[in-house]
């Protein structure tokens, strides 16, 4: 019993999913590498592909050291496989910082298919554009699918009111609706006494024109 409780517990490594030694560093590549496989698929992402299936290649010799490390073949050194674990790191990074560009570039362009593709893949972390999230919810809803940002938006806005009433809350919001009410009227009333002033002035212009007219016997 006790040899074949030791046989298994040498063997779990060899069946693991990701290799166990370097694990903390090693595990976020290998387990983003599907993530990454969908993102070099997406058209925006198109020009940017060579890159990522090169990079994937490095992840499978890689992950294939790490298992060769974890068996304790000798031909494997477990240096050089930490420095490649670093290396791909690096690398992995700077492909989510440019997933992260082009999302936000998405946003600006108004590109609804990129942006559920993104959030559904998973290279973006939609909580970290919340607020760029729920204001393109509420300018395009009506226009584009947005379901995969809509759960969100429903929960801000029911925050919103569950906020709102609240005493306090509903009272600091009643006054600013009517200080913004106050403002509206102020800037009315500004920019109409700004016309009257202008068309005084030019009537005032219009009628010193004719006076002249007159004294020159223009007309």
């Amino acid at each position: 019993m006790k040899k074949l409780l030791l046989t298994l517990l040498i063997s779990v490594p060899m069946y693991a999913q990701n290799p166990v030694i370097f694990a903390a560093l090693g595990d976020v590549i290998y387990n983003d590498a599907d993530k990454f496989g969908q993102l070099a698929d997406l058209t925006i992402m198109h020009d940017y592909k060579p890159v990522i299936d090169d990079y994937l290649e490095s992840v499978e010799k890689s992950k294939k050291m790490g298992f060769a490390v974890d068996s304790n073949d000798t031909a494997i050194d477990a240096k050089g496989y930490l420095k490649e674990l670093r290396l791909l790191s690096t690398k992995h990074d700077a492909i989510v910082l440019n997933a992260q560009k082009r999302f936000e570039e998405a946003m600006q362009d108004e590109d609804s298919e990129t942006i559920t593709n993104m959030i559904k893949i998973g290279i973006v972390n939609p909580q970290e554009y919340k607020n760029q999230l729920i204001q393109y919810y509420e300018d395009y809803a009506e226009d584009q699918n947005l379901s995969i940002i809509e759960p969100m938006y429903k929960e801000y806005k029911l925050a919103c009111e569950e906020n709102a009433s609240k005493p306090g809350n509903a009272e600091a919001a009643k006054n600013e609706e009517v200080i913004n009410r106050m403002r509206a009227t102020d800037k009315a009333s500004k920019e109409a006494l700004t016309r009257s002033v202008k068309e005084e002035c030019e009537r005032e212009k219009q009628s010193v024109m004719q006076e002249q007219k007159k004294a020159l016997g223009v007309e």
